[in-house]
Parts: C-alpha cells; structure tokens; sequence
C-alpha cells in the first residue's frame, strides 16, 4: 500500500517496494490524458483548470482523473484546506501526504466511486503556478562534458521566473525578433520545505516530487545579450590600483525567461515513487520524431549535491522548482541535436518525456 511509502517519504527512506524495472516512454498527443501508462502505479497530482475551476487532480486507474478535493471528500470524509492548491498541500506537510495516500489506495480500488474528468475538458497548469524561483542547471551533463573549454567546478545555476511558465497543452509563443528557438529536456523536482545551508546527507529529505520541465532558449538572444568588456579588477600585487581583464559575460533575462519558456508539468509524483533519480530515462520529440535520448545519470552534478549547494546561497521555499540541467545525448549517439530543432522556423508539437512521470507536450505559435 502506498501508506507505507508516504512514511518513508517523511523519513526521508525509499521503501525498496517501489523498486520497479524501468520502461521506455512515447510521446503523448497532447490532446488526450498526459499519462505515460493506462495502469496507475504512482501517486500522481496536478494543477488544472475545469468547469470553469482552477483545481488539483489526481491519477486513478486506466488514466481516470478526478478532483483530489472530491477524492478527498469520498474517501477520507474531509474537505481541507489545502485541496485545491499546491504550495497549501506541500505546507501542509505529513498530514496531507497521509490523507493523499488514502485517497491514491481507496480510489485505485475504487476508481468508480467519483466521477472521472474527460482530459479533453481539462487546461492544464503548470504543477506549481506560482514558484517563488525557478533554480535551473547550466551545463550539467557529463555525456557533453568535452564541449566545456573552462567552467567551474561546483553546480553553475541561473534562476528563471514564474512568468516562463506554461502548462502541458499549452503553446510556445515564439516572435520573429527571438531568433533561433530550440527546447531542452530536463528533470524537475519541487522543494517540499524550506532549505537554508542543508547538507547533501539530509538533502533528499526537502524534496516533494519531481516533474519535467522544457527549458526553452534562445541562443540568438544569448549572442545579443554578451558582453566582451575590460573587467575592472584589483591589481593582484597591489589591490590599491586597478588593472583590466578581458572577460565575457551573458546575462539570460531574456534567452532563457521570456514569456513561455518554460513549460512544465503536467504531473508532479511524489519522491517515494521515485527510487533513484539519477536512473531516469528522458527523451526529448519534435512533430513525433525523436531527437534526444538520455538518461538522468549523466547528470553531473547529482541532486544532494545540487540542494546543497544552491541552499547556501538562496533559501528555498516549498513549492520551488530546480531544474537538474539539459539531457542532451542524440538519439543513438547520431543524427539532430535539440539545437537543430528551431521551432520559430520548424513550429511543434515538442515533447518531453521521463520515466515514471509522463510527457509533457507543447504547441508553437511564431508570432511574426
């Protein structure tokens, strides 16, 4: 039962009984349920809209989905607070993930017993509409690590804002002056409480669930917006006079956080359900062709690591989001790399899909 998962998820364990065979995914159209499977294994909640209603859904069996608060009020009796919003449900903490997992055993066994919502009537949010930041990874991928002439050594992040995001379903808005557009698949997981200077040994205890997150990008804004200039420095044998250093600088207010840029969802599923992260295969569609095929262990920077380190510079709050970095490896180590897809010119659909949680998909509209 999935109660005992929940237990170990508030004790920071993964039960080995959620230790499944991995499976490849497809992409989904974008029109009908977003879940990667028809047999509920998972504990799977969203944000959508429906009947007018900006709501939380949950996943039951065969794809059925339902109203958590109406699952909420047939299975547990009660009608919280939090049932409608997903930061109230993450700050709500052990209690909450005990009546979700009620409701996830009650309404697998009962799938009938609350009326199912048709995908085709559902808009879809991204899971957290409103994140207090968006910490992304820059170049995090070992598999392409020989493209990095110099870098740091420690995780490189740069924080995109919650006006990039769009739900699954939703289209891409690209304009003519963008330039150059392309998608770049990643892992997302949502902060589940507060972080402030955690260490990598307890990092994994601040981690809700995880979902996907298409961090769009523009390299033709990037090139716009670099700057080779004479950095102003202390002299090294002498910090009373100044000397001048060649440097390079990019700044991606606008390559990476322009509106829709970030798309993301349609499910968050909660960390228990996840044994390893860094065993995730993720691929990465365009109009239904593959064109990235990875893996989450490629990631080179893993997530302890990562927590621990954007946490001793900028505390985070439930419901942010980190985006673990790009996988980027081509499909069978051949043929177009997400920088060939430009979607101001090529258009969409584009999706990306991850292991145990689903696909998002997304339109394009070139607007120019």
């Amino acid at each position: 039962m999935l109660n005992s998962g929940i237990n170990n998820l508030q004790a920071g364990v993964c039960p080995a009984n959620h230790r499944r065979a991995s499976a490849r995914f497809n992409a989904a159209n974008i029109r009908g349920a977003p879940s990667i499977t028809r047999k509920v294994r998972d504990l799977k909640i969203a944000s959508v809209k429906a009947a007018g209603a900006d709501i939380l859904v949950t996943e039951g069996p065969d794809g059925r989905i339902a109203s958590l608060a109406d699952a909420l009020k047939a299975f547990t009796g009660a009608s919280p607070a939090w049932s409608g919003d997903m930061v109230s449900l993450i700050e709500a903490g052990p209690a909450a993930l005990q009546d979700l997992a009620k409701v996830h055993d009650a309404f697998s066994a009962n799938p009938n017993a609350i009326p199912a919502i048709a995908p085709e009537a559902i808009q879809w949010h991204p899971p957290v509409r409103r994140p207090s930041k968006i910490c992304c990874l820059a170049l995090n991928n070992s598999a392409n690590s020989e493209r990095i002439l110099s870098g740091p050594n420690h995780p490189a992040i740069f924080v995109k804002g919650a006006n990039a995001l769009v739900g699954h379903g939703e289209s891409i808005l690209v304009k003519e002056h963008y330039g150059r557009v392309h998608p770049e698949p990643e892992l997302a997981l949502v902060i589940g409480k507060t972080a402030k200077d955690i260490r990598a040994a307890e990092a994994m205890d601040y981690v809700f669930g995880y979902t996907i997150h298409n961090d769009i990008t523009s390299p033709t804004m990037r090139a716009e917006d670099t700057f080779h200039y004479r950095a102003i420095h202390p002299r090294k044998d002498d910090d009373t006079v100044i000397e001048y250093v060649d440097t390079f600088v990019s700044y991606s207010g606008r390559y990476k956080c322009s509106d829709t840029f970030s798309p993301m969802g349609p499910w968050i599923v909660l960390r228990t359900q996840v044994p390893d992260p860094h065993a995730l295969s993720v691929r990465c569609d365009h109009k239904g062709e593959l064109v990235t095929e990875d893996s989450t262990r490629n990631l080179t920077h893993k997530i302890p690591e990562v927590l621990e380190f954007i946490s001793g510079y900028m505390t985070m709050v439930p419901g942010d989001i980190v985006s673990m970095g790009t996988a980027l490896q081509r499909a069978n180590g051949t043929g177009r790399a997400v920088q060939n897809v430009d979607l101001r010119t090529l258009g969409g659909p584009v999706s990306v899909s991850i292991e145990k949680i689903g696909t998002l998909s997304n339109t394009v509209i070139a607007i120019g």
